[in-house]
């Protein structure tokens, strides 16, 4: 789990932020309760009308870091056009 803390000590951290950024991130605006809130998310999306929605959230203190690895495993693996699944990480 990333921390806030190991993010700061990371010394490999522009490594990192490559990893990040070379992934499909997104925003979203809420309204929760009548305040406005803006949510972040990486996402994957299937071109295929059968594809099966899957949504992985994070709660809090961990973050969308944690499934970096599988969002970089399934980009690799699959295509839009041949992705089995919607593929949503909060």
């Amino acid at each position: 789990m990333y921390s806030l803390l190991s993010w700061v000590k990371l010394k490999n951290r522009r490594k990192v932020e490559k990893r990040i950024n070379e992934q499909p991130q997104y925003t979203a605006q809420i309204k929760v309760d009548g305040d406005d809130h803006t949510l972040h998310f990486m996402a994957l999306f299937s071109e295929r009308e059968d594809a099966v929605p899957i949504i992985f959230c994070n709660g809090w203190p961990s973050c969308f870091l944690e499934f970096l690895p599988l969002v970089e495993l399934v980009r690799g693996k699959y295509s839009p056009k041949d992705l089995p699944y919607v593929h949503l990480t909060c």
